[in-house]
């Protein structure tokens, strides 16, 4: 059976210890400066500033799309403070606060660009398609790129390939999903892989 070609980024699913994820987020801030719409499930990075969020008097850090090889601080989770009017995503060039998966315990599910063979796992790659999602389903469309996997990374890869998915409809081959680690992630040190 051939695996469903399904990418929406990247959902939290569990820590590394096996414990199931349970939901903690902590909330960030997208600033109107940033020009590009933001999508649940996208990496995003610490934007070097904090703004205070109105209806709780808290200031929160920003945070802006990553790119490959930066440090990123976690995965778009949700749009914070939804009202019926909301959209599924942040729109472009708008103050929206986000709720981010930031633990750099957690493991994430994400689709494969490419084929996964066996040999991969345990090797680091890159992300793709970091920073566009799909509007109707306000889902970010962030891959994890096996054309970039390597065994011997420098640390600044995306993603270590921890194994593949654990679901019935999931099989080793194209457009397989994984379950990653964020490899270069702002609270620690990444690996180069194994």
């Amino acid at each position: 059976m051939a695996n469903v070609d399904n990418a929406n980024g990247l959902t939290p699913v569990r820590y590394i210890s096996g414990a199931p994820y349970n939901g903690a987020t902590n909330m960030y801030a997208v600033p109107a400066s940033d020009v590009a719409a933001t999508y649940v499930g996208q990496l995003v990075r610490l934007a070097g500033d904090a703004v205070v969020h109105p209806p709780s008097g808290v200031t929160v850090p920003t945070v802006a799309a990553a790119t490959t090889g930066q440090p990123v601080i976690g995965v778009v989770v949700s749009i914070a403070d939804p009202t019926v009017d909301s959209l599924l995503y942040r729109a472009a060039s708008t103050l929206k606060f986000v709720n981010i998966a930031d633990d750099p315990n957690l493991m994430f599910e994400v689709q494969c660009t490419g084929t996964l063979t066996t040999t991969m796992i345990g090797n680091v790659c890159d992300a793709s398609t970091m920073s566009t999602g799909t509007v109707g389903t306000g889902r970010s469309l962030t891959e994890a790129n096996l054309a970039t996997v390597s065994a011997s990374g420098d640390g600044t890869e995306d993603f270590l390939i921890v194994m593949p998915s654990k679901r019935v409809d999931n099989e080793i081959g194209a457009d397989a999903k994984v379950y990653v680690r964020l490899n270069n992630h702002a609270l620690v040190d990444g690996t180069a892989g194994q």
